[in-house]
């Protein structure tokens, strides 16, 4: 049996037809293996990153929430409703001045305990028979089960647009047996 010349090039064709899909097969799954880990590896790190600005992000605006919700609390203390109505125009000022340059808060509303506004730093005088004690962040303060509450997302009553309410307990004037529950101060 004699292969000569052209058995010898058919067996080298036949070895590398093989080799010349295989080898270049393993190369593009290495590379791949490699690129995905890269980057899955990055996405790692551009998550934890977004996730720390997220963070940041929350607790600055938790800080801004409560700084104006002391102000408020200062502003109002000892006011009972009838008090707060001769000084809505003061009080609006006052609260709307607290706002000043922080983009980050829509509004802020001071409700009576029955849950109507009673001042507001976006309007004056606050719309007449404007009553939030539906609202879940009303409700939680109300029942006293923390002193903030932060609400689910919310569309505002006034414009519509959706927001989430921070609410902190608002005391009333002090009296010897309380007659009602507190009202509550809302900023968003």
């Amino acid at each position: 049996m004699h292969t000569g010349k052209n058995g010898t090039a058919s067996a080298s064709l036949r070895l590398l037809l093989p080799l010349s899909l295989v080898v270049p097969g393993l190369l593009f799954a290495a590379v791949a293996w490699w690129s995905h880990g890269r980057t899955f590896a990055e996405a790692e790190r551009d998550l934890i990153r977004t996730s720390e600005v997220a963070r940041e992000h929350a607790s600055k605006v938790f800080d801004t929430h409560r700084l104006i919700a002391d102000r408020i609390s200062h502003l109002f203390a000892g006011l009972d409703d009838e008090a707060v109505a001769r000084a809505e125009p003061a009080l609006h000022a006052a609260i709307r001045g607290a706002m000043a340059g922080l983009p980050q808060v829509q509004t802020a509303i001071v409700t009576n305990a029955a849950g109507r506004a009673v001042a507001s730093a976006t309007r004056l005088p606050v719309p007449p028979g404007l009553d939030l004690s539906d609202r879940d962040y009303f409700k939680a303060l109300r029942q006293g089960e923390a002193p903030i509450h932060v609400s689910h997302i919310l569309a505002e009553r006034l414009t519509g647009r959706a927001f989430f309410g921070l609410g902190r307990r608002r005391e009333g004037p002090r009296r010897a047996i309380p007659r009602r529950p507190p009202p509550c101060s809302t900023a968003w």
